[in-house]
């Protein structure tokens, strides 16, 4: 007897493969079995049969469905980068401060340092970008309008391809951003990491703060890139 061999299929079948009087084909028997078993598999993370796993491994190197988007589930919408304060102001908390103070008229750059979870790579699908969010005030709550404008770029060194939004401030009363901008991102893995070493390489974005008004300095007390939809953009 020849032995067991694995029948795996998503191929989908016509209603005209598969009436009374329709011929019977071994490819209308390997569709029935295989899709049981792909749906199976996918739907468990566990092989269907002794012979091991007949699917393809997702983007994390498992069985299964892993929400990592399109064709691997829907992603589960959560921030992929944070850096969070406080408003100041109480003796309560110490060392509270805010992310970082904008000084009037002036720039400030941060770099934020993340890992991105695997996917497969395909046009505007979730996790090939990442949505950037912050909330600030006029330091001090000072009773003026500022204003700040918010660039994302693609990369860290090099002044690649970049977003614009703005945040305003009126009578220190705190503000968010006005649109959403985003950073395209990827996910890179180390071959053959060292045993001190991550397996998934650490990405980093730039993120410059300027503040436009010259009516005072802008408070950042939290700021964020996210991963926003569960299907694609």
């Amino acid at each position: 007897m020849p032995p067991l061999q694995k029948i795996v299929s998503s191929e989908w079948l016509t209603q005209a493969q598969v009436k009374g009087t329709a011929p019977a084909k071994a490819q209308i028997a390997a569709s029935l079995a295989g899709r049981v078993r792909y749906l199976y598999e996918l739907a468990t993370g566990e092989p269907f049969f002794v012979d091991g796993p007949a699917t393809p491994l997702n983007p994390q190197g498992l069985m299964g469905i892993d929400h990592s988007g399109p064709p691997w589930g829907n992603a589960f919408p959560h921030p992929i980068w944070t850096a969070d304060g406080h408003l100041g102001g109480s003796a309560d908390i110490y060392g509270e401060s805010v992310v970082v103070s904008v000084p009037s008229s002036s720039t400030v750059t941060i770099i934020a340092r993340f890992v991105v979870r695997p996917f497969q790579l395909s046009p505007l699908v979730p996790y090939s970008r990442a949505r950037l969010a912050a909330v600030g005030r006029t330091a001090g709550g000072a009773a003026v309008t500022t204003s700040a404008t918010f660039r994302v770029y693609d990369g860290v060194g090099t002044d690649s391809p970049s977003r614009t939004t703005t945040m305003t401030s009126t009578a220190g009363a705190i503000a968010g951003l006005a649109g959403n901008v985003y950073a395209n991102i990827e996910w890179i893995k180390r071959r053959d990491p060292e045993p001190t070493e991550a397996r998934w390489v650490t990405l980093e974005r730039r993120i410059e703060i300027t503040e436009t008004s010259g009516a005072g300095s802008i408070d950042i007390i939290a700021i964020s890139l996210n991963q926003t939809v569960r299907r694609g953009h």
